[in-house]
């Protein structure tokens, strides 16, 4: 309750002071604004040095209990362009539906657009097919921001996305060999990733909730059936209740970053992770 009645008393302040003008960066570069880091690696990767990135939710922050501060405010006043990750992004639900993006001044971009999604998870670009796409929306909305710098963005679209591609099909051919393709987490962030890599995710969270009694039992159950050798869990869970997997079944707990502010490095680890213990 305590994050919608902070987020009421900010959004208050944000329409007392949404109407200052907006400031202009001094060198010239477009203003854009992500909720999370691992978009603004994305923008980066495109805009490089013609843009300059805010970041909504810090990298240390849970993006599922954040509150956002006043300060925000000015961020949001300064954009040209706005890279939500979209649906189904509860901050951004409660977010920016109360402020006005429907304007000339900035180009508010919903970064989901064309993507599958999967009801209540809104963990999207962890798959590598869903950041191409993402990509490629995000160097749409720049051109129509910036179309000066068309080459410009045009090359570096083409370089990063090679990356994504060539990332993409070595990672196809490694998971194909794996005989064990249970991947049991935490929370349930890598359904997209596990979909694209043919793996099953069995997630010891549900809707936000711990298991019970009962369903614990049923999950230790199923760990010993699926041999699985490692629990995988974000450092910013609670995972009190892994570890009653874990100290069952003398198995390991492996930290992996579903919001990584260098996606290709980061994918890369987290699959050599997992099938370091699925081999």
């Amino acid at each position: 309750m305590k994050i919608f009645t902070n987020l009421i008393l900010f959004l208050s302040i944000l329409f007392l002071g949404g109407c200052g003008t907006k400031e202009n960066t001094p060198t010239g570069k477009l203003n854009a604004v992500v909720s999370i880091v691992t978009y603004a690696d994305f923008v980066k990767q495109i805009g490089g040095e013609k843009v300059n990135v805010d970041i909504l939710i810090p990298a240390n922050e849970n993006p599922h209990t954040f509150e956002p501060s006043p300060k925000s405010i000015k961020v949001i006043e300064n954009a040209d362009v706005i890279f939500k990750v979209g649906e189904p992004f509860e901050f951004e639900k409660i977010f920016y539906d109360k402020y006005d993006l429907e304007n000339d001044s900035v180009i508010a971009t919903d970064c989901s657009e064309g993507l599958r999604k999967i009801s209540g998870n809104p963990h999207m670009w962890l798959s590598i097919k869903n950041a191409k796409q993402i990509v490629l929306t995000i160097l749409n909305s720049l051109l129509k921001a910036a179309p000066e710098n068309k080459k410009y963005f045009l090359e570096r679209y083409e370089t990063y996305s090679k990356h994504l591609i060539n990332l993409e099909e070595e990672l196809l051919a490694k998971f194909e060999r794996l005989e064990n393709r249970t991947l049991m987490v935490f929370h349930p962030a890598w359904t997209y990733f596990a979909e694209e890599f043919n793996l099953e995710e069995i997630s010891i969270e549900h809707e936000g909730k711990s298991p019970k009694a009962k369903q614990l039992k049923e999950l230790i159950d199923l760990a010993e059936n699926k041999n699985v050798k490692a629990i995988f869990v974000d450092s910013r869970s609670d995972v009190s209740n892994a570890k009653a997997i874990v100290d069952q079944l003398g198995i390991s707990v492996s930290y992996i970053n579903p919001l990584p502010e260098n996606y290709l490095e980061n994918i890369k680890e987290v699959s050599e992770e997992i099938m370091r213990y699925n081999k």
